[in-house]
């Protein structure tokens, strides 16, 4: 193994980690936002809660730090939790879609 191949294997593993990062950043953002929009946390019996989660869907979304695979999405039983992360149907963040576009 040269030089140049352990930078590029360096590099790699660094866009990985940064993509695992992302993805785990993500993930809890959503986990926020369908707790702020039931207001109600997991499990959480309260009088204000506005329904109930109802599982996860997965999806791949291209970001600056490259592409996320199996981004997990909470959904709740009534089908109206709408995130603020990314567009519904779109596959790429605004930052990407900009440069693309």
């Amino acid at each position: 193994m040269d030089g140049e191949e352990l930078k590029r294997l360096t590099k790699e593993e660094i866009s990985r980690r940064i993509r695992e990062g992302v993805k785990a950043v993500i993930e809890q953002v959503l986990e926020e936002e369908m707790t702020e929009h039931l207001a109600a946390g997991y499990r959480e019996r309260t009088p204000s809660r506005r329904g109930e989660r109802n599982g996860y869907y997965t999806r791949d979304l291209i970001t600056p730090a490259g592409r996320i695979a199996q981004l997990r999405v909470p959904r709740d039983r009534e089908g109206t939790f709408l995130t603020e992360v990314f567009e519904r149907y779109k596959r790429m963040t605004g930052e990407v879609a900009v440069h693309l576009g």
